[in-house]
């Protein structure tokens, strides 16, 4: 009667189908590593998600900016400015940032340069009278993590004031 006890005890040690420690540690290594590529996955495209809106929010902001100096020279034709310096039309003093949406800090705004139009190219040379009334404005909007950027050229014309002026001709 004990001798059937034993054998059945035997076998059913034999067929022990349990899972021994380096199977379990494998397994775990190979779950961990496509843990961390999948949340490598998430971070990119977060990442990448906020670089996009980023840049949306900069486009939006540049195109705005453009239309305030457009409306900054267009109300008073002294505020066109011959032979303009770098930043002229973006100083705060002269186009606020509140008038193209700049009113918080996650964006700076800047003029790289203004060139002229002597009749036949543009010129970054300005000398006395080569300001025919005409320019090409370099604007740039950039987050202020460096993220994102958004540039546009912006041609403007001197506004009529009835001078006879060349740009009116």
């Amino acid at each position: 009667m004990l001798a059937p006890l034993r054998s059945r005890l035997r076998a059913a040690r034999g067929a022990d189908d349990g899972v021994t420690l380096i199977e379990t540690l494998v397994a775990v290594a190979i779950l961990g590593i496509a843990a961390v590529a999948i949340l490598a996955g998430l971070q990119t495209s977060v990442k990448v998600s906020d670089v996009h809106s980023k840049a949306a929010a900069g486009g939006a902001t540049v195109r705005s900016l453009a239309e305030a100096i457009q409306e900054y020279v267009a109300r008073n034709p002294a505020n066109y400015r011959a032979c303009a310096a770098a930043d002229h039309y973006t100083d705060p003093t002269r186009v606020p940032a509140s008038a193209y949406g700049l009113d918080d800090v996650s964006y700076e705004a800047s003029q790289t340069r203004a060139r002229r139009w002597n009749g036949s190219a543009w010129t970054d040379d300005c000398t006395a009278g080569n300001d025919l009334g005409l320019q090409q404005v370099e604007l740039t909007v950039t987050s202020v993590d460096g993220r994102a950027e958004e540039s546009m050229t912006l041609v403007l014309r001197r506004p009529c004031d009835g001078s006879g002026s060349d740009a009116c001709a």
